[in-house]
């Protein structure tokens, strides 16, 4: 069985029945996604792994460095860390409607003390990865997908499908429930640099493309910057750049919040 071309149409039927699921879900109690959509995060990433593992073909290649697998075992986490905390509790567990002013932050005695407090500060700093990288990462992967050489409904196909969505519905779940609140750009800034500086070198060493950090995504706007600008220097401003861009667009309606 053939893969499928980007915006085909199995391509297209797959965006749309996540679409529909997605906001459904979302019209309900927003906290109540968040269990359901870290999970399916979480399964996105892990059944590829063991599929891997049984067939033996698990190597360098499988491991789970790519921003979105990172962002997928982010998601519970976070979930597990704001529990802990109390983080985002009375910000509409029940009513689905955000927290305002107190989103991302302990609920007071439930949070339990000076673990509660930390587990807070860490569920922060984790909810500002998610949001970005974390979602950006999510969103392009369902537009220019990867994987568009295997089966559209095969099982890894819906693996990725399924997992990206998670992290796509664990996030905007989040931002409606205030349990992620964003305000320090300079977190994800700082995320993205340590991370080009980290897998940078270890791609090259290693052969592998993480982060697409020497090879663009196929038919990604990333392709588009390395069809203009080339190799090397060129590309990696151009995809520089294209970060930039989306994270000041990311959180421009949060700049209030500063």
């Amino acid at each position: 069985m053939q893969g499928f071309d980007t915006f085909g149409w199995q391509h297209l039927l797959w965006l749309l029945v996540l679409a529909a699921a997605g906001a459904a879900a979302l019209s309900c109690v927003p906290a109540r996604c968040r269990a359901p959509a870290a999970v399916l995060a979480v399964l996105g990433r892990v059944v590829p792994g063991v599929c891997a593992l049984m067939d033996g073909s698990y190597g360098v290649a499988s491991l789970p460095l790519h921003v979105c697998s990172l962002a997928g075992y982010g998601c519970l986490a976070h979930f597990l860390l704001t529990k802990a905390s109390g983080t985002g509790e009375a910000a509409g567990d029940t009513d689905g409607k955000p927290a305002g002013k107190h989103a991302g932050k302990p609920a007071g005695k439930s949070a339990g003390g000076s673990t509660g407090k930390t587990a807070g500060k860490a569920a922060g700093i984790l909810g500002e990865l998610l949001y970005f990288p974390g979602l950006i990462g999510a969103l392009m992967a369902l537009l220019f997908p990867g994987w568009g050489y295997l089966p559209p409904f095969s099982l890894l196909s819906c693996c990725e499908f399924l997992g990206h969505f998670g992290i796509v519905l664990y996030v905007l779940s989040g931002l409606r429930s205030g349990a992620i609140a964003p305000s320090r750009m300079r977190i994800p800034v700082i995320f993205c640099i340590l991370y080009a500086l980290v897998m940078l070198p270890f791609d090259r060493a290693a052969g592998m493309n993480y982060g697409f950090l020497l090879v663009p995504a196929p038919d990604s706007p990333l392709s588009a910057i390395a069809s203009r600008a080339g190799g090397g220097t060129g590309y990696y401003a151009g995809y520089a750049g294209l970060v930039l861009f989306f994270m000041a667009c990311f959180y421009l309606p949060f700049r209030k919040r500063r």
